[in-house]
């Protein structure tokens, strides 16, 4: 790794946010053209995958104090850069991730080993088990759950979360070179597709989400029936 031409990169792509900052540049171009490809170059140059190049850039865009989230369709929805970034790059990426699948996920079925088994617990368990620790760990430290989420709704989340298809296959890409270990990686990616039967037995099980508001009914059809 050029440590130095690293440190010097990244520090430029920062240095460069500051800039923009302080000139109040309310466009989401300028911050990903310069400091992106400075933060591009510097993991290129240091040995990193570069396509993680706006992972240290994203979170210091300009952004609103407080945001409805991806999920929650709003018509007041804040016009500063991050949010545009994240309105602009919906679509495209999308079509990049579905390409992406398509051009990775191509592997033996039969190359199952060590790898596939670390790739497929640490999705089906490491990540349920991180999104609600960290979650919990966050409102005994005074923040709070969005309204109408519980703990339970967290497990459901998590559970959920762990369907890391085309993320999962870019980390295993990266990370590893062609050979075995790496379809072995892939495949553990590619299993990791079954939480999508885990996550409403999950919901099920934790009566959770629309389960809860089943059992909800059913109670009170009960207690109509009896007090009549």
């Amino acid at each position: 790794m050029k440590r130095r031409e690293f440190i010097a990169l990244l520090g430029g792509a920062w240095f460069a946010i500051w800039m923009l900052r302080r000139a109040r540049t309310r466009s989401f171009w300028p911050y990903l053209l310069l400091p992106g490809s400075l933060s591009w170059a510097g993991l290129y140059v240091g040995g990193l995958h570069p396509a993680l190049a706006l992972v240290p850039i994203l979170p210091l865009l300009p952004h609103a104090s407080r945001d409805p989230g991806l999920f929650v369709e709003s018509a007041e929805r804040p016009h500063d850069p991050l949010n545009e970034f994240e309105r602009w790059w919906q679509l495209p990426v999308e079509g990049i991730l579905f390409l992406f699948a398509l051009t990775n996920a191509g592997v033996p079925l039969g190359s199952t080993g060590v790898g596939t088994w670390v790739v497929l617990v640490a999705i089906l368990v490491g990540k349920p088990l991180g999104i609600t620790v960290s979650s919990i760990a966050a409102t005994v430290g005074g923040l709070h759950l969005p309204e109408g989420v519980d703990r339970r709704d967290l497990v459901v989340v998590g559970v959920t979360a762990a369907i890391g298809f085309t993320v999962a296959l870019f980390f295993a890409t990266a990370a590893f070179p062609a050979g075995a270990t790496l379809q072995e990686a892939k495949l553990g990616a590619l299993f990791s597709l079954s939480a999508a039967t885990l996550a409403p037995a999950a919901a099920w099980a934790m009566r959770a989400g629309r389960f809860a508001r089943v059992t909800v009914h059913r109670q009170r059809d009960a207690d109509g029936t009896v007090s009549s």
